[in-house]
């Protein structure tokens, strides 16, 4: 007599998961769909994170730049550049705001002693200016030209290619003068693609030697 329940009982035993022979190593392609649905979140979000992290290290490049430039600019005019004295050394200064500036060309930053750029005095006033300083060296310039976003000093008034670079990406100037000194605020502006960052500094010079 055959026992049959016996038989459906090692019958039981005996089944497999189907898609997978007995014995054999590897992965069913359920396994593997579903790890490749893992593996592509993962990527997804760390490619979104290291995105963010490039604009964010990007904009601080930026920033750091802008900063650099004003506070560069400031120092020069404040303390001199080379063995030219700066405003701190003044006797008097004299601001001219009815100047307009000019640039041919598209390279940048420009060279402070380069003929493609300059400072009008007299015209249309754009927001350019011209500091004439008076010195122990004698009369000496400090032109801000908006069209060429950049400030260059004037060790002679008569030599173009005298002149020294006091700041570039400089895109606005004030300057304020009153019977204690000179007041001066600078903003630079970076751009790298559709990243930009502004820096804005100010300081008020002190005309220690006026008379």
């Amino acid at each position: 007599m055959i026992n049959f329940k016996h038989a459906a009982g090692r019958a039981g035993q005996g089944r497999r998961a189907p898609g997978r022979r007995a014995g054999a190593p590897g992965f069913t392609m359920v396994e593997l769909m579903i790890a490749a649905g893992i593996f592509s979140l993962v990527s997804a979000a760390a490619i979104s994170i290291y995105l963010v992290c490039q604009r964010v290290w990007q904009a601080t490049t930026m920033n750091i730049h802008a900063a650099r430039e004003v506070s560069l600019a400031l120092n020069k005019i404040v303390y001199g550049t080379g063995t030219n004295p700066g405003m701190r050394a003044a006797i008097r200064v004299t601001l001219q705001t009815n100047c307009s500036g000019w640039r041919t060309g598209a390279g940048y930053p420009l060279a402070a002693n380069s003929t493609s750029h300059g400072v009008n005095a007299g015209g249309t006033p754009d927001g350019s200016w011209r500091m004439v300083v008076l010195n122990t060296n004698g009369i000496q310039w400090i032109d801000y030209n908006a069209k060429a976003s950049n400030l260059v000093f004037w060790p002679i008034t008569n030599a173009v290619n005298s002149r020294l670079p006091l700041g570039n990406y400089i895109a606005g100037a004030q300057v304020a003068t009153n019977p204690g000194g000179v007041n001066i605020s600078l903003a630079a502006r970076r751009r790298h693609g559709q990243i930009s960052s502004a820096y804005t500094a100010s300081t008020f010079v002190n005309l220690r030697n006026q008379n």
